[in-house]
């Protein structure tokens, strides 16, 4: 299971509801990977799968701009953690219940974002009307044989 340890380094940054803004969470996902030592390939991946939840939570045409988005990206030793907390939608929330998700009693969802093809591990949960999306990729370690 994941380790609480304290991050190597962290960045973090709120943005508006504007899907052109995918560019700054694709920088800071490619900053983060980079300086964690993953080979290209894994931060292609990265990118891809941070792409996918961006897109998720604003999709083309559909700027909320009031709608914000926080970013969290942590360096671990063995891991590169990215985590979206957004408010969360309607629409959204039904899509990821169509997919084979749903809430359990904790607030985590069995969302199956296309990204989890791209990064190791999904973690997905909610908190009254917020949502929390955190992309797992470890870094050259025996991976954990579990997904959540």
């Amino acid at each position: 299971m994941r380790s609480e340890a304290i991050p190597e380094s962290r960045v973090e940054c709120t943005l508006q509801g504007d899907p052109r803004l995918i560019a700054g969470a694709t920088a800071i996902s490619d900053h983060v990977a980079r300086h964690a030592g993953l080979p290209e390939h894994a931060q292609r991946e990265l990118r891809a799968a941070v792409e996918e939840v961006y897109r998720e939570v604003f999709p083309k045409g559909g700027a909320r701009r009031r709608t914000e988005i926080h970013l969290s990206a942590a360096r671990y030793a063995d891991r590169v953690e990215l985590a979206f907390e957004y408010p969360e939608k309607k629409r959204a929330a039904g899509a990821a219940r169509r997919r084979g998700g749903g809430a359990s009693g904790d607030g985590r969802t069995g969302a199956k974002l296309p990204a989890g093809q791209l990064v190791d591990r999904i973690e997905s949960t909610r908190q009254g009307d917020r949502c929390r999306v955190t992309l797992v990729k470890y870094c050259g370690v025996a991976r954990p044989s579990f997904r959540v």
